[in-house]
Order: C-alpha cells, then sequence, then structure tokens
C-alpha cells in the first residue's frame, strides 16, 4: 500500500488550475455510469442523422446499433452486479484520503467502498462490450475515454492504482459476459422461432406480402418494393406446398411472363 500512496502523492504534484477541472470534469462523466447509459439509450434507439445521395437515411450507428446496444446494457447490468453489488461489499476497503485526511479533495467524497473503482470498471466493461459488438469506431473512442477517466480517479484522490485495476479487470469480464448474454439469448430465439409454414409465402423487409393458399394467389402491398431496382426475396415453405407456383405466379403478376 506504501507503494500505492507514493504514486498517489506523485500526482498530487502535477496538479494546476486547469488540469483540476479537467479532471473533476472527465472523472463526472463516469458519476453513475452517465455517459455509457446515455451511448446505450443512443444505440437502442440508433437515430437517423443524415441522408446519402441516393436519399437513404443513414443511421448513427449502422444497421447493427441496437444489437450493440443490448450487448452494452446487458455489460452494465454485469458490471453494477459484480463491482457494486458484490466485490465493494466483500473488501470493504477504505478510501485513500480516509487515510491520508489531509487531502484536500476537488469533488465530493464517494460514500461506497474503494475497490474496485466503479468509474474505472463501467468505463471498461462498456469498451470491451462494443468492440465485442464490432462497432469499431466507437470502442476506440470510449477506449481513451476510459484510460482518462480511471486516471483522474488516482488525479482526485479517490481510488488506488489497484482499485483502478481491479476495475480493469471487472469490466474485461463484464463487458464479455455482456456480450455472451446477448449471444446466448440470440441462439436460444433461433433455435425456439423456426417457422413451419403449411403454404408458401414471401416476405420483404420483415413483412409477409403474398401468399398462396389452396392455390389461390394473392398480393398484399407491394408499394415498398416497386420502387426498389433490386431486391433480394425468399421464399419459405416444406416440400410440395406449391413454390413453384408461387413463384410462376409471381413472374405472370409482375408481367415478367405472360404464358
Amino acid at each position: 500500500m506504501q507503494i500505492e500512496f507514493q504514486i498517489l502523492d506523485a500526482l498530487q504534484k502535477i496538479h494546476t488550475p486547469v488540469l483540476d477541472g479537467v479532471m473533476c470534469l472527465i472523472t463526472s462523466l463516469g458519476n453513475a455510469g452517465i455517459i455509457w447509459i446515455l451511448l446505450t439509450i443512443a444505440l437502442l434507439i440508433n437515430p437517423k442523422i443524415r441522408r446519402t445521395k441516393d436519399g437513404t437515411a443513414c443511421r448513427l450507428f449502422g444497421e447493427s446499433g441496437r444489437r450493440s446496444g443490448c450487448i452494452l446494457l446487458a455489460a452494465l447490468i454485469l458490471d453494477l452486479i459484480l463491482c457494486n453489488g458484490i466485490l465493494k461489499n466483500l473488501f470493504h476497503r477504505v478510501r485513500p484520503y480516509d487515510i491520508r485526511t489531509s487531502i484536500e479533495l476537488l469533488i465530493k467524497r464517494p460514500l461506497d467502498y474503494s475497490f474496485p473503482s466503479g468509474h474505472t470498471a463501467a468505463s471498461f466493461t462498456a469498451v470491451v462490450a462494443l468492440s465485442f459488438a464490432g462497432e469499431k469506431r466507437a470502442w476506440k473512442a470510449a477506449l481513451v475515454l476510459a484510460c482518462l477517466i480511471a486516471f483522474s480517479r488516482m488525479y482526485l484522490y479517490v481510488h488506488y492504482p489497484t482499485d483502478v485495476l481491479g476495475g480493469v479487470l471487472v469490466g474485461i469480464a463484464a463487458g464479455y459476459g455482456g456480450y455472451r448474454v446477448v449471444k446466448a439469448l440470440e441462439q436460444y430465439k433461433k433455435e425456439n422461432n423456426t417457422a413451419f409454414y403449411e403454404s408458401p409465402v414471401l416476405w420483404y423487409d420483415n413483412s409477409q406480402i403474398i401468399t398462396l393458399q389452396k392455390g389461390a394467389f394473392s398480393m398484399g402491398d407491394t408499394s415498398k418494393y416497386k420502387e426498389e431496382k433490386q431486391i433480394a426475396l425468399g421464399i419459405l415453405a416444406h416440400v410440395d406446398a406449391g413454390k413453384t407456383t408461387l413463384s410462376e405466379s409471381m413472374l405472370h403478376k409482375g408481367g415478367m411472363w405472360t404464358i
């Protein structure tokens, strides 16, 4: 512990009014994990931010943004359970300023235990979760912010270096755990939602638009795909359900086959 105090005391020597303000601002972003909660909400909503040259709306995080949001949400919940629910109450480690009482804190005194660092754990949870979710640009930006938040906790004398290291390890575990939880749910959904169609159906953009019932061909709202130059379609049915008949009916209905 003496070495840890030497590190913290050394950081006190680089304090300046400007750096104090910057570190207080950076550490406030991690208060209650607010920055990562807001990022999770943004991923789940995944708003359209602009339109490309062809008029197509571009999403802020790509089409997989909502999945990334689910991974991040699951990971942050795991982090909350591991860090604040279990480890802090298990180790009961006092804060460094409670031992070095002469230190004048620049922020409000945290009320919970010291190990591991909750700010650091939540930050690295987000980094790892975003990485496994495939958000290449987001996780790199999150890594920079996570390192700054971790450093700020030592700079402000509210955590030992080993608290921060423990937070990093918890974050890695929680981030990967959140990814595995979502993967398991996806696998369960895949295994338990296999459709079996008595009659062939045609799907486009998650909407059933063409059906064949007892030899009668019917077409639903096709306005969404008439404007498309090229679309990918799939016909699902069991053997001898009439998939070929439906395909021929589609061609005939669309004027591509007059026989």
